[in-house]
């Protein structure tokens, strides 16, 4: 285990994600507009890149995940592309959002994958 991976530890936890939960809960956007200004405030980089890595909910977690898909949000922002990749139970998931599609970029991107395992 790495150093990051050793740092990262106690977030990665089921006791961290509940507390996270209840923390964003607590800045939840009361109408549309707030909710589009916060997005707006939290979004508006070229490129924002987040790994949160392994969690670990732990055998005796009252946590019980049966799948993930991640990210599905839009800021609605022209020319944006958000890319969410996620593993759950040893599969790769994809999702795209954008406010212009790039056509056949998943397929693309599952192209390259297909090759770099061969």
């Amino acid at each position: 285990m790495g150093e990051v991976d050793r740092n990262l530890g106690p977030t990665r936890t089921a006791a961290a994600v509940k507390a996270a939960s209840a923390m964003a809960e607590q800045y939840a956007p009361r109408d549309p507009e707030q909710g589009e200004q916060g997005m707006l405030a939290l979004c508006s980089l070229d490129m924002m890149l987040t790994n949160l890595g392994v969690v670990d909910l732990g055998d005796g977690s009252d946590v019980r995940a049966t799948g993930f898909e991640g990210l599905g949000m839009s800021v609605h922002i022209e020319g944006e592309q958000i890319l969410g990749v996620s593993t759950f139970a040893g599969e790769l998931h994809m999702t795209n959002t954008a406010f212009d599609l790039v056509p056949k970029l998943l397929d693309q991107i599952v192209e390259l994958l297909d090759e770099a395992v061969r």
